[in-house]
């Protein structure tokens, strides 16, 4: 169930098909999961433009403005109780709807977290 992007402001990720297969993943599996997951605090996935003699496969994502916590982290060095609070229950909110769905997010890390202003 993939939804197409309209006219608006969109983020694009480049995706190497062949690291994927050097790596064992399935993109086409990734793109499907993708196009299931549906929660407020996980970036929308809208469309995957390819074709079979491009090595490239382009992501079509909502965009999100804001800076990985990694950065945020390394910025600031902490965070309020109060902020912690929020951001720690919006990625518990995220993780127990991938869960609730079979879905098991293999990287949470930093780097993958969004925090935006």
């Amino acid at each position: 169930m993939q939804q197409k992007a309209n006219c608006g402001t969109y983020a694009m990720k480049a995706v190497d098909k062949s690291r994927y297969c050097r790596i064992g993943c399935d993109l086409e599996t990734e793109i499907k999961v993708l196009s299931s997951v549906r929660h407020p605090q996980i970036v929308m996935f809208y469309e995957a433009l390819q074709e079979s003699d491009w090595d490239l496969c382009f992501l079509v994502m909502e965009l999100v403005k804001g800076i990985d916590l990694f950065y945020v982290l390394k910025d600031q060095g902490h965070f309020t109780e109060e902020r912690s609070r929020i951001l720690t229950s919006d990625l518990a909110s995220a993780l127990s709807y991938l869960h609730s769905i079979g879905i098991v997010h293999r990287d949470v890390k930093p780097e993958n977290l969004i925090v935006s202003r």
